[in-house]
Order: C-alpha cells, then sequence, then structure tokens
C-alpha cells in the first residue's frame, strides 16, 4: 500500500515521515492571504539539488525580503528542494526571470520535495523541476503588474563600448557584460541572449558567429538608420532574435578611458542613457497608419485580415518592443 512521505529538515537533519491528516480545510487561491497567515518574515534557506533524494549538486538561496531571487545558471535543472523553517516558511517557484506569471507554493515538509519531477508550476508542460527560473516570498508578487521592460535591473552603466545582455525578454534574467573595444565579439553559445541594454551606443546584431553577413541569417542596427528600416525589419521579422556575434556601429568611435569625462560631457550621456535611436512608439505608429492604408489598397480587406493574422502582427509589435526597445534619458 503506497503511504505517502513528508520531508522536514531540522538544521542538517533530514526527518522522513509518513503523512499524517490531523484536519481537513477548504483551498484558497493561491494569492488569498490566508495561505501565509503567521508568516513572520523571518528570512528562509532554500537549497536546490540537482537529484533527486537531496543528492548531486547543489546551491543554496535565501529569501529575506519580498524580492525575486533567480536561480543561478549553474542549476538550470533541479530535482529535490530544502526549505528551512516551519509551515508558515511560504514560498513560490515561478516559472518567469520577472517572478510574474505562473507559479506553485511550497512550505516545508509538503510531500514531492525529494521529487519535484511532477511538480506543475500552473501552466501546461511546465514543470517545477525543469521550468522554474525564480523564486520568492509567498504573495510577494501577487496581484501586482510587473512591467514588460525592467527598469531596475541593477546593471549600471559600466562606460563606453559595452553592453549588457539578458536571458530573458525585456531586460529580465541573468546579465552578461560584453566589451566591444576590440571589435567584434562572438557571443558564447552556452548561454542565451533575448535582450539588449546599449546603453544608448549603436550596435550591430548578427545571425552568425564572426560579424559577417550572410545569406539567410539576419542583421539589425539599434540606431541610426530612419524609420523605414526598422518598419521594414519589424514586418518582415528579418530580426536575429538570437543573436550569434556582436560589434559596434562603423561610426562608433572607441573608448578613450582617460577622455571618458569629456565624452560624456559632449554625447549627451545622463546617467548613462542617451538618445540616439527613434522612439519604438513612433514606429509602431507608422506600423498602424501603414495598416490602414493597406486596408484601402486593391488586395481587399479580406486578404490583409488573413495576413496579419498568419504573421501575428500585434504580438511581434509587442515583442520587438520588449526586445529592442531604444532607451532614452
Amino acid at each position: 500500500m503506497y503511504s505517502p512521505k513528508t520531508y522536514r529538515w531540522v538544521g542538517d537533519d533530514l526527518t522522513e515521515e509518513d503523512l499524517r491528516i490531523g484536519s481537513v480545510g477548504p483551498c484558497f487561491d493561491k494569492c488569498d492571504s490566508r495561505n501565509w497567515q503567521g508568516d513572520s518574515k523571518q528570512p528562509v534557506a532554500v537549497t536546490l539539488y540537482e537529484r533527486t533524494e537531496f543528492k548531486g549538486n547543489k546551491t543554496d538561496l535565501v529569501l529575506d525580503g519580498d524580492g525575486c531571487v533567480l536561480i543561478p545558471r549553474s542549476l538550470p535543472h533541479f530535482r529535490s528542494m530544502k526549505i528551512s523553517g516551519d509551515e508558515n516558511s511560504c514560498i513560490e517557484l515561478h516559472s518567469a526571470s520577472s517572478c510574474g506569471g505562473e507559479f506553485t507554493q511550497f512550505r516545508p515538509g509538503y510531500l514531492q520535495l525529494h521529487d519535484l519531477f511532477d511538480c506543475g508550476l500552473g501552466g501546461e508542460h511546465k514543470y517545477a523541476a525543469y521550468s522554474a527560473k525564480a523564486i520568492s516570498r509567498c504573495g510577494g508578487f501577487c496581484n501586482k503588474s510587473v512591467p514588460d521592460l525592467n527598469h531596475d535591473t541593477g546593471s549600471d552603466y559600466l562606460g563606453k563600448n559595452t553592453v549588457t545582455f539578458f536571458d530573458h525578454q525585456g531586460h529580465y534574467g541573468h546579465a552578461t557584460n560584453v566589451n566591444l573595444t576590440s571589435g567584434c565579439v562572438t557571443l558564447d553559445s552556452n548561454n542565451r541572449y533575448l535582450s539588449i541594454r546599449t546603453y544608448g551606443q549603436c550596435v550591430i546584431l548578427y545571425g552568425v558567429a564572426g560579424c559577417v553577413e550572410t545569406q539567410g541569417y539576419y542583421t539589425l542596427q539599434t540606431a541610426r538608420k530612419p524609420l523605414e528600416y526598422y518598419v521594414e525589419k519589424l514586418l518582415t521579422l528579418t530580426i536575429p532574435f538570437l543573436p550569434k556575434s556582436i560589434q559596434l556601429c562603423d561610426d562608433e568611435m572607441p573608448w578613450d578611458a582617460e577622455s571618458d569625462d569629456k565624452t560624456n560631457q559632449d554625447s549627451g550621456l545622463k546617467d548613462g542613457y542617451q538618445q540616439s535611436t527613434p522612439k519604438i512608439w513612433v514606429i509602431v505608429m507608422l506600423c498602424f497608419v501603414g495598416m490602414f492604408v493597406l486596408a484601402f489598397t486593391a488586395l481587399g480587406g479580406a486578404y490583409i485580415s488573413k495576413y496579419y493574422e498568419n504573421i501575428s502582427y500585434k504580438h511581434n509589435v509587442q515583442r520587438f518592443n520588449i526586445l529592442y526597445k531604444p532607451e532614452s534619458t
């Protein structure tokens, strides 16, 4: 006969017990404050293990506030989890690095902490062991709107010739700083590069390594192009959403450390940002104007409707905005 087990840690000692049901109560919505009633908000230590039964490589995380803590790159998948504290130490695993979207709550003594394979995160085919990107205290992100573009990246301006990539859209996730002083940089194929902060500098992204233009692969220059260039890139979807290499634009002068102060003053930089690219809302507005004009052409309204449905126009406007939104003061 199957007997469910619970696992509770007292310091470094693990206690395994048969599940005992003492009472039965209603299930609350995940954002119902009664789920974390009695939580004293003391720091909660969480240990993630690469293998089941609390074995294998591990990483230790401490939740001491209401912030969102990224799961380290060194442990992209984990199969078991240790949570310190008592039953009031409630934590959440999130499928998004912003701690928005889908999540599942866990406490010390919960079933399946020794093997998270069957624990979902609320969405179809999203499992805690493979889909979790971040962790937080329970309720920390309930009923909160997480912006599409993260303005609090924790990545300060690092000087000219340096850009910052993020492994999730909207400047969320783990940051990777890339220095372009020496020219073309081929990006590490082991990392993901889904959004970028250029700090107002003009760079070119390539869909292949070595910063070469190759037929069948796309490039994108982030600044100093006319509006028509960005509209065409958007409508034809010729954007390197997974760039393989990057370099400064030809007219972007290498940075001299001795003239940093003068350069910042002359170029109009303020807090590491520069108004050097057209604002994305202008591009989007122009796209909608184009849609209006096309609707009255000889192609016919039915054809236009089908065309924009096929390319998911609205979705890709939003994606372009999140990935390559120009930065300004």
